[in-house]
């Protein structure tokens, strides 16, 4: 039996496979397997892994017919692997050549699950000291032993880190995670996921600072500080390794409230992670695209709480990211233009919003409209505007023309939405099924001419509220209002009947 298993998954990698399989053959360790599992490879990666086996017993070589990922090509090596320790160590790697040796006297001293130790950085196609100094912070191992659940040490308290390249590991932990771990292709997020479930079956964490493992940073799905598109949506693609840690609860039947919160942190932390991506490491050419591929991942209340969580008070910049690579087109259909200067209204409103979600806005009228007043409604507020043939000409047989000119502006503006402000005009069902038809999101806005009349009601209430209140003012209640009136009307019936007595009076002298 050998003391230790060391498993390499290879895939397309001729130019660093001899550098990593040369730090492995020439340890001082001896008493070791290789189990190199060749993922398909489509260059000379899989006749390099013949060439040392041939030469070197120490080396076996899986060859996969069809590209299945690192995570089943690491599952094939662990099926396979014979010693009392295994080692992960990624084929653009490589090891320190004394690495197993001091490796396997720690874990034997020590009786602990899995050792974390050092890493040594190498910069590779242009990455900064930034970025180095971040991974090195992040790989860094605790020089302590910790004990109890090391996944809430790990992705909760982030006290070490997730790889498992940078950890040597019992065999039985492996044996014992190996049932659970799920045979499927995964992009991104492969380690997370692994760790996840290691570390379930691990009770005890035990680390060194001594670097052992040289990592090449800059190659490889992880990239430096700029992430091509590519590489972005691989990132992105980590949300499955999510879905296979509940999944793994699941059917382990782990229902305790703390390892789930951990399982939501894991998720938590691979949307924050794929946003950062985006917000630093993509090409300002890129972002746009990269937001699609964000949205295409992620459920939105995920992404807007990411965003919250670091660009809170960024608003302005993250819109200007976000707006659509060729951009987005939206019209607003009003058939009463005039009745409302658009600089002051609702109209107005639904434009800017539509702006600021990076939408290029088109104003849509009826013809009727220009010939009104020509010279106003060429463009409002910096908006071009469109004209139609009249709706309220567009009926029956002579709706067509209408139609064309609407389809002819949709098609010309690369129409996405349409916000129609008159959906009480007899053709608006026939101009929003064209829409739809076209493929076009379409939307009822509160009509015009009702608004106008809600306005004029509005106000007619306003001014009589103010005659109201004025005659309180002036009378101080209805009750004296309306005593005064009645003292009005009595006073004026006395006086008529003295008028009448002054006149029956006059009558007698007379005689």
């Amino acid at each position: 039996m050998k003391k230790i298993s060391i498993i390499v998954p290879v895939y397309n990698v001729e130019n660093y496979l001899k550098r990593c399989l040369n730090s492995l053959l020439h340890q001082t360790f001896k008493n070791m397997e290789i189990i190199c599992i060749d993922d398909a490879s489509t260059d000379y990666s899989g006749k390099i892994l013949d060439e040392y086996a041939s030469v070197d017993d120490r080396v076996r070589v899986f060859h996969f017919e069809q590209n299945r990922g690192t995570l089943c090509a690491r599952i094939r090596g662990m099926e396979a692997a014979c010693g009392a320790f295994i080692l992960f160590v990624d084929s653009d790697d490589a090891l320190e050549t004394d690495a197993c040796e001091k490796l396997y006297a720690l874990m034997t001293k020590q009786d602990t699950d899995f050792i974390h130790f050092g890493t040594t950085l190498h910069a590779e196609g242009g990455v900064s000291e930034q970025m180095l100094s971040w991974v090195a912070d992040f790989l860094r191992p605790q020089n302590e032993r910790m004990e109890g659940n090391l996944i809430r040490h790990c992705f909760m308290a982030q006290r070490f880190d997730f790889n498992i390249t940078n950890k040597i590991w019992k065999s039985t932990v492996i044996r014992q995670a190996l049932p659970y771990l799920q045979k499927t292709r995964l992009t991104a997020s492969e380690d997370r996921y692994a760790a996840f479930v290691m570390l379930y079956f691990a009770h005890s964490y035990f680390g060194v600072t001594d670097a052992y493992y040289h990592y090449y940073l800059g190659i490889g799905v992880t990239g430096g500080d700029i992430l091509s598109r590519e590489q972005f949506e691989k990132r992105c693609t980590g949300v499955a390794a999510y879905r296979l840690v509940l999944r793994f609860l699941e059917q382990a039947g782990v229902y305790e409230k703390d390892y789930q919160e951990c399982a939501k942190q894991f998720g938590r932390q691979i949307v924050w992670d794929c946003v950062d991506c985006w917000y630093r490491k993509l090409l300002p050419q890129d972002r746009r695209y990269g937001f699609q591929v964000l949205c295409s991942y992620f459920q939105p209340d995920q992404l807007t709480a990411a965003f919250a969580r670091v660009y809170f008070e960024q608003e302005k910049e993250i819109y200007d990211r976000i707006r659509t690579e060729q951009g987005k087109s939206a019209a607003v259909y009003d058939r009463y233009l005039e009745w409302e200067p658009v600089a002051d209204g609702p109209i107005r409103r639904c434009i800017d919003s539509l702006r600021q979600l990076g939408y290029t806005v088109y104003l849509y009228t009826d013809e009727k409209r220009r010939q009104e007043n020509p010279k106003r409604y060429r463009e409002v507020c910096g908006i071009p505007v469109f004209y139609l043939p009249d709706a309220e000409k567009a009926n029956w047989g002579d709706y067509e023309s209408r139609a064309e000119r609407l389809y002819e502006r949709i098609k010309t503006d690369r129409i996405q939405k349409l916000l129609y402000a008159s959906p009480s005009s007899h053709t608006a069902w026939l101009d929003l099924l064209l829409a739809q038809m076209a493929g076009v999101e379409t939307w009822k806005l509160y009509d015009r001419e009702q608004y106008c009349r809600a306005e004029r009601i509005r106000q007619k209430y306003e001014q009589l509220e103010t005659e109201y209140q004025n005659l309180c003012v002036r009378f101080e209640s209805p009750r004296i209002l309306l005593g005064q009136l009645l003292k009005t009307c009595r006073n004026r019936y006395k006086n008529k009947e003295k008028n009448k007595d002054k006149e029956k009076e006059r009558c007698i002298r007379d005689e």
